[in-house]
């Protein structure tokens, strides 16, 4: 699991939560910033995506970091 990969699939399922839920997806994805990445994180990845993002966190403290990088990259999209 790569830090690019973990944005990648918290940005797909905001983007999936937006379509379903809101008539406006700009509107929803402004509400998906980047500074509440951990809560997105938390609601967004299964329970095993949340281990293996674990795992990786503890092999690296940068790696959240680098994580929070990619998705706002993708935010600003």
């Amino acid at each position: 699991m790569e830090p690019d990969d973990v944005a990648r699939l918290v940005m797909d399922r905001v983007e999936d939560y937006c379509r379903n839920n809101y008539g406006d997806i700009f509107v929803c994805q402004l509400i998906h910033s980047p500074d509440q990445l951990d809560v997105f994180i938390d609601n967004y990845l299964t329970e095993e995506e949340l281990r293996e993002l674990v795992k990786e966190i503890d092999k690296s403290e940068k790696f959240l970091d680098e994580v929070e990088e990619a998705y706002e990259e993708l935010w600003r999209i």
